[in-house]
């Protein structure tokens, strides 16, 4: 996610915000309850930190990232565990048959996709009859939304919804955490962020993001490597119309069910 002082990268070690652990929770809780029998797929799965959770949740899944480095840590992770197979692979071109998974999963992927209408239809291509793809993207309507110089487009939740319509999908749309500073330093933090914003006063790196963490948002704990359903707390999930507003939202997170 590429938002203000609060970019969730799942290196280990790299320091997050206990905001930013509850965000993973809240997406791989939501992919849990979509799972259904198994196999899943996570496409862009990065460093695989909720491989465990689809496995415990579908018995099987598999992680497929593009990056050669997530790769070699989401084996050395999740070598020894029989249920998770990790590869190295492009959303473009899965290589898997169609009506193979129960789930797929993409989480803050989509901006990355030099073409995500093509992505989509792939990714929902090797989806089961009655499968469910899971989606979780930073909302750029957000106030706080900062753009990332590495990404390619930021969809908006219509444009979503209308690209899954267009794939027969019956699609939800959802948000969660509410862009809503409480008290005195709450608004000066909001405040601060939107001038670094304004001004390009952002880092570049994730050391740089982690400090300016440490400063505004009241310190970060280490990542882990693999989460946990003590991890954090997922938090509640507001579903939103077709014809509903979105700024006051962080992050929106939509499902797409394939037709039986």
């Amino acid at each position: 996610m590429s938002a203000a002082f609060s970019e969730i990268t799942e290196t280990p070690g790299i320091g997050a915000t206990l905001e930013q652990l509850a965000m993973l929770a809240t997406r791989y809780n939501l992919a849990a309850r979509h799972a259904g029998a198994g196999p899943v797929l996570e496409v862009a799965c990065g460093t695989g930190i909720g491989l465990g959770m689809l496995a415990d949740a579908a018995g099987a899944v598999i992680g497929c990232d593009i990056d050669h480095d997530n790769v070699q840590v989401a084996r050395a992770t999740w070598g020894g565990d029989p249920r998770i197979h990790i590869e190295q692979g492009d959303a473009a071109s899965l290589g898997h048959p169609a009506d193979t998974f129960s789930a797929v999963i993409c989480f803050e992927a989509l901006y990355y996709f030099p073409d995500i209408a093509l992505c989509l239809r792939e990714m929902t291509r090797v989806l089961k009859p009655g499968g469910t793809l899971v989606l979780c993207t930073v909302n750029p309507a957000w106030s706080g939304f900062n753009r990332s110089p590495f990404t390619v487009d930021y969809p908006t939740p219509a444009t979503l919804r209308a690209m899954l319509s267009g794939l027969g999908c019956r699609v939800e749309v959802f948000g969660a955490f509410p862009d809503r500073p409480r008290g005195m330093i709450g608004r000066a933090v909001g405040a601060l962020r939107r001038l670094a914003i304004r001004f390009h006063l952002i880092p570049g790196s994730m050391r740089g993001k982690e400090l300016l963490k440490k400063v505004f948002l009241g310190g970060t704990v280490p990542m882990p490597s693999r989460l946990t359903s003590t991890t954090a707390p997922a938090e509640p999930l507001t579903e939103v119309p077709p014809s509903g507003a979105m700024a006051a939202w962080k992050v929106f997170y939509a499902t797409a069910s394939k037709p039986a």
